[in-house]
């Protein structure tokens, strides 16, 4: 019999536990209910976990204004500060449907990746399972991005990984909003 196909590395897979506080929200964000709400130019991070070698599981639905992003932020060495002041992965999701996985060392920045997802229509995300993560592969670093069963990104950063075992983090700029459903189980 056939398989079916399925995304990448599935045994990595954690779904975000619904505890509020778990969740660390700053910059107009808020949690309730295992839901967190990012308002306009929002940072919140969950920190029940590093997610070492773990892909972040949780559903997600945003509102991306033209020329704006919502942004999954991996690895952080400064968690509740912006990607820019910092050192992480940025996975960027834009009102037209591309994705950019960029990388903050050092203070500089490069693009690691741009790839597509047709999850958003005109700018909206209707809610949908993502599953984001940084997996590690002896001295580099594999950053994975799914949304809505699809795989986005694999990753594969040799140059000098970012190997912080930060926090996982979401941001909006400016006018896009977004909501966070942690789908694991409360504790």
């Amino acid at each position: 019999s056939e398989q079916t196909e399925t995304v990448p590395y599935a045994e990595y897979t954690y779904e975000l536990l619904r505890n509020d506080e778990y969740w660390m929200c700053v910059n107009n964000s808020s949690v309730s209910g295992g839901v967190v709400t990012l308002g306009e130019s929002a940072i919140a991070n969950y920190v029940e976990s590093k997610l070492n070698n773990k892909l972040a599981k949780f559903d997600m639905e945003a509102n991306i204004p033209a020329g704006k992003w919502i942004g999954i932020m991996l690895r952080q060495s400064e968690p509740g500060s912006s990607p820019w002041d910092q050192e992480c992965y940025l996975i960027l999701v834009m009102d037209t449907g591309s994705v950019q996985l960029l990388k903050y060392k050092g203070g500089d920045v490069s693009v690691l990746a741009n790839a597509k997802t047709d999850a958003l229509q005109n700018g909206t995300l209707a809610k949908t399972a993502v599953r984001a993560g940084v997996l590690t592969e002896g001295e580099n670093a594999r950053i994975v991005f799914d949304i809505a069963g699809e795989n986005v990104l694999d990753c594969l950063d040799s140059e000098e990984p970012n190997k912080t075992s930060g926090d996982t983090g979401f941001i909006t700029l400016q006018t896009a909003t977004a909501k966070i459903y942690a789908t694991g189980r409360s504790n």
